[in-house]
């Protein structure tokens, strides 16, 4: 049975992972997952931004606006949102603060 690892989103949650999973995760991700848990003030940025998402979301969906149109607006959200990741994982795989890759 492969080993597990348990590792820590940085929204608080936990995951336990098979080790190689485990270990991707932390190179390919390394802004948003860890070993150990993130401090509870980056914790609480993370939710406030995954809540503000989800409310920007709901807002495009309810809007009124023709399917194709909502459609195209999720998705533009979705991949400045994948954009931003990125950033992040690069600016901590250079071992910079989260803050300092949003720059």
């Amino acid at each position: 049975m492969p080993q597990k690892i348990k590792l820590h989103h940085i929204d608080g949650s936990t995951a336990e992972i098979d080790a190689i999973d485990a270990r991707r995760v932390l190179r390919d991700h390394p802004s948003e997952w860890a070993e150990t848990a993130f401090p509870a003030d980056v914790q609480k940025k993370a939710q406030d931004a995954a809540k503000q998402k989800r409310v920007e979301i709901l807002k495009i969906k309810t809007s009124g606006r023709p399917q194709h149109e909502i459609e195209a607006a999720l998705a533009d959200m979705e991949e400045l949102h994948q954009l931003q990741k990125e950033e992040a994982d690069k600016a901590a795989r250079a071992g910079k603060p989260k803050a300092e890759a949003k720059g």
